[in-house]
């Protein structure tokens, strides 16, 4: 990585990665499409790749974002989904298609990531009107259950009081029965497992809920899941 191997960039590149998010929260605005994290306009292609923790620092880690099918003589929008608010960015795509938030560097550092938050962005070819979005949580809340259905937990609040609690691995159309625990608050629904067997369920926490939650989560056919995490102010504590 350019980054790693000139230790100027890098320091400059975690100061920005520090100042970044702050910087951005005034140029927030709406995007002009729906958000959908799978979509991708045919030929083209959005990724993050995942690099290590710089210098064992506790919740920032280094990503590169690659695309393919977007013209690096371009002009592009890289939209940030940060919670409720979307951040607008204006970045450069190198020959080999790699999204480059800072001129040159190829290389960016997110801060203060905790478990189940995620960097959900989208990239919009301006002139065409193509557009790719891409997630990653570098910190992953999951569970397996029996049957071979699965639970994820992705934090939509920097108050880590708003949760989706994703579920997978389920039949098409089966009912999916919900239990959300946390302290003495328990919620119980019922949802109906799409085409492709995915389903999702928010949940608001109460600043009084305590520090742990448990979701489980049990299919009509006989799978269950179950998935515990932690919740409110805990939850930037857990990496």
């Amino acid at each position: 990585m350019q980054a790693l191997r000139n230790v100027g960039a890098a320091l400059f590149l975690l100061v920005a990665g520090l100042c970044l998010p702050g910087l951005l929260q005034a140029q927030t605005e709406e995007p002009p499409f729906e958000w959908d994290h799978r979509y991708a306009s045919p030929g083209t292609s959005l990724s993050i790749d995942l690099g290590q923790t710089l210098l064992g620092l506790p919740g920032m880690v280094m990503i590169v974002i690659k695309s393919s099918g977007f013209d690096p003589d371009s002009i592009v929008t890289l939209w940030w989904q940060r919670g409720a608010e979307y951040v607008r960015l204006e970045p450069a795509i190198s020959e080999d298609g790699t999204v480059q938030i800072t001129p040159g560097v190829d290389s960016m550092f997110l801060n203060d990531y905790f478990r189940g938050q995620t960097f959900d962005i989208a990239l919009v070819d301006e002139e065409t009107g193509k557009r790719a979005h891409a997630k990653l949580t570098p910190f992953p809340i999951t569970a397996q259950g029996e049957g071979g259905c699965t639970a994820s937990a992705e934090v939509e609040s920097e108050s880590g009081q708003v949760w989706t609690i994703w579920l997978t691995g389920f039949d098409a159309g089966e009912e999916v029965t919900i239990t959300s625990t946390a302290r003495r608050e328990t919620l119980t629904d019922t949802l109906i497992a799409s085409q492709t067997g995915e389903t999702a369920f928010p949940i608001l926490y109460g600043r009084r809920s305590g520090r742990e939650a448990q979701v489980i989560a049990q299919g009509s056919a006989g799978c269950t899941v179950t998935l515990e995490f932690a919740i409110g102010r805990s939850a930037r504590d857990a990496r």
